[in-house]
């Protein structure tokens, strides 16, 4: 349906927010959340992946390895945007098998680092709004 995997999110937690009346919100303050993301996403996007690769060693590794690699071994460029059939070596063959680890590990990383982070972000924004107040003991 052309929806991204992060807006499908977005929207299940805004499905779950207006069934579920128990956290006092009102709908201007959520629509305001959503209107926000959408028109800043690319923005949020590159932000927390820009942070991601600043705090995490290893996912700047990763993305750094997968640059050198699409650098040394046209054949993995020609693969991604499908110019026609290719017979690969057995060379090859262990060089893409690395490659698409890598790529599953950082897509892996990506999307863990983003779940988190909407998590912190989102109930930043709603106690910043007053929709979350913290108890007094």
């Amino acid at each position: 349906d052309g929806m991204s995997a992060y807006n499908k999110r977005i929207a299940v937690i805004g499905t779950f927010i207006r069934k579920n009346r128990r956290i006092d919100m009102t709908e201007k303050i959520f629509g305001k959340l959503v209107q926000e993301i959408e028109e800043n996403y690319m923005t949020i996007d590159n932000a927390i992946l820009k942070d991601l690769k600043r705090q995490n060693k290893e996912y700047k590794q990763v993305c750094r390895r997968l640059i050198e690699m699409e650098n040394q071994y046209p054949f993995l460029t020609k693969l991604s945007i499908g110019q026609g059939e290719m017979i690969l070596s057995d060379e090859e063959h262990k060089i893409l098998k690395e490659y698409i680890g890598k790529f599953f590990r950082k897509d892996n990383m990506e999307r863990r680092y983003i779940y988190f982070r909407g998590h912190t972000d989102g109930y930043a924004y709603l106690k910043e709004n007053g929709v979350i107040k913290e108890k007094k003991e």
